[in-house]
């Protein structure tokens, strides 16, 4: 009769999870986000970054707010209050892209960008709000499966499966057989033109089918990434940018 010990047991289930496991048994491509805004320096070529508050932007080197994560309803993320903490601003964010719907499906050419490095709990960004708000502030979902919406009008959660990126095909090989880096060598020397072309390997929210992306201030120096549908009324200063993205080192 075979034997087998509860840790044996244990082990073999570990290990089964492990191999089973898409992410970690793959190579992952990594991306930053880049902000192209010529007729601002100081935002042009920064790197979109992930506060501890769970907003997504630009962070200066003065304290960065943190606190609660940013209700569900699109308002301004908080101005600078007693939760502010002096910390330097966090490096930029890494991601990895999944496709948001099997090849066919009118998902496919949809994706989904998740934070990395890849921890226990799933990270990935989202807009906040519904098509109705004309502005959706871009927000980082901590397990997007359970937490978010599939689309982009699932009441007031986020929606994190319905971002589009420029020139990013199957297995990110694009028409040049590379994964665009020679599109994006070109716009790091066309973003300094103005006005600005349109962006080669941009990345944009697919759903509505227009719109555009803003960076809000928030304080000195510092901005938060939301998506404005461009006929809306906004009472925010904001400034409009382009955002594109770029391969990154693990």
């Amino acid at each position: 009769m075979k034997w087998s010990s509860p840790l044996s047991a244990l082990l073999a289930s570990t290990a089964s999870f492990v191999s089973a496991n898409p992410v970690a048994s793959r190579e992952l491509k990594l991306f930053n986000l880049k902000i192209l805004s010529p007729i601002n320096a100081n935002l042009n070529g920064r790197y979109l970054t992930i506060n501890p508050d769970g907003s997504v932007g630009i962070f200066s080197d003065h304290p960065v707010v943190t606190g609660s994560i940013p209700p569900k309803v699109p308002v301004p993320p908080s101005v600078p209050s007693a939760d502010t903490a002096a910390a330097k601003p966090p490096p930029g964010a890494k991601f990895y892209v999944t496709q948001a719907g099997p090849t066919g499906s009118p998902d496919a050419s949809h994706y989904e960008l998740h934070s990395y490095p890849i921890g226990i709990v799933d990270h990935a960004l989202g807009l906040n709000g519904t098509a109705k708000d004309g502005i959706r502030y871009l927000v980082d979902v901590t397990n997007p499966s359970y937490n978010a919406s599939a689309g982009s009008d699932g009441g007031n959660s986020p929606d994190w499966k319905s971002f589009t990126l420029d020139n990013y095909g199957s297995n990110n090989v694009d028409a040049n057989g590379d994964d665009g880096r020679a599109e994006i060598d070109i716009e790091i020397n066309l973003a300094k033109r103005i006005p600005p072309p349109m962006p080669l390997n941009g990345f944009y929210y697919g759903s509505n089918g227009h719109g555009k992306w803003v960076l809000i201030q928030r304080g000195s120096n510092t901005f938060v990434a939301a998506w404005y549908d461009g006929t809306s009324y906004v009472t925010q200063n904001y400034r409009l940018v382009d955002i594109t993205y770029e391969p990154a080192d693990a």
